[in-house]
Formats: C-alpha cells, structure tokens, sequence
C-alpha cells in the first residue's frame, strides 16, 4: 500500500507526466521537482549568480552542475517584477521579498 506522499506524488505525476514529458524533462528530475514544489525549494542561488555590467545581464554558475543529480533541477523564482523608481518600496513593503532577492544576488542583510 502506498504511503500518503507516495500518493500524492503519483497524484502529481497523472497531472503532470505529459507535460513533463512534451517539455524533455528527463525521469530522473520528477521526484526532486515534485519536491521542490511542495516545499517551495528555490535553490538556484547555490549554483548560479546573475551578474550586470549595468547594461546586461548574464547568470553564472558558482558549482558544477552535473545533468544526472536529480537535484540539479531549479525552480525559478518570478518573485519580483518592478520599475526602477520603486524598487526601494517594493524590498521594504512586499513581505519575504528582500531575503529572497538576497539569496539571488548572493548579498546579507536587509534592503536599505
């Protein structure tokens, strides 16, 4: 008999197989993405840093990332749309944003 996350993980493979599937997501990443998900794990800030000249932007790896790590799927955080002019107010106001942007950029502390 399966346990209760065992089910809910063959839950989400129902709904989600095909798309994973149609998206060329290797087998090996659905557990890990499935945990990722449930547990809101957004942990592409310990393998990757995004970088500006000003200008451009580039994201740059800080770990080797090896294809076959089932850990090596990342979620990708949305978090924060904004216009310049707002940016202070938004890292002040919106709760959780500052730490999450934080761990992005790879700085302590809070926004100013």
């Amino acid at each position: 008999m399966l346990g209760g996350e065992e089910v809910e993980y063959q839950d989400f493979l129902s709904l989600h197989k095909v798309q994973l599937e149609h998206a060329g997501v290797p087998k090996h990443y659905y557990r890990r993405l499935y945990e990722k998900l449930c547990h809101d794990i957004y942990d592409s800030g310990s393998y990757f840093i995004l970088l500006t000249d000003g200008e451009s932007w580039e994201v740059q790896s800080t770990r080797t990332v090896d294809g076959s790590d089932a850990n090596t799927i990342f979620l990708i955080d949305h978090c924060w749309t904004f216009h310049a002019e707002h940016l202070k107010k938004a890292l002040r106001e919106i709760p959780g944003l500052a730490p999450r942007i934080a761990n992005i950029i790879e700085r302590t502390g809070q926004a100013e």
